[in-house]
């Protein structure tokens, strides 16, 4: 089963969205970005699936963590993904949906 994973990351925390290629929403949660949490959770899911994560200033740090998963992760350019996924809403939780979206599609 193919997954796709929208990661909204932040310095201290980060928003998930797991959906199935249907857009089903699988699961939502947050975590901090530590490797016991962070990394515990995206080693369960890193195969066969894709991950989407916002390229702000301290990506590198995620992608060092999961690097020896040999994940399949994608950088969404922050100003030209808001303005696809404008919304007048905006939260961590709506904001990791769309990047997985965004991503699925």
């Amino acid at each position: 089963m193919k997954q796709y994973i929208g990661i909204d990351f932040h310095r201290q925390t980060s928003y998930i969205t797991r959906m199935d290629k249907e857009g089903n929403i699988l699961e939502q949660l947050k975590v901090k970005n530590r490797p016991e949490e962070l990394g515990v959770f995206l080693f369960k899911h890193v195969e066969d699936s894709k991950i989407a994560i916002e390229a702000t200033g301290n990506w590198y740090y995620f992608y060092e963590l999961i690097e020896e998963m040999k994940p399949d992760v994608l950088l969404a350019h922050p100003l030209k993904t808001r303005a696809i996924a404008s919304a007048r809403i905006k939260t961590d939780k709506i904001d990791s949906a769309t990047i997985a979206h965004l991503l699925r599609t």
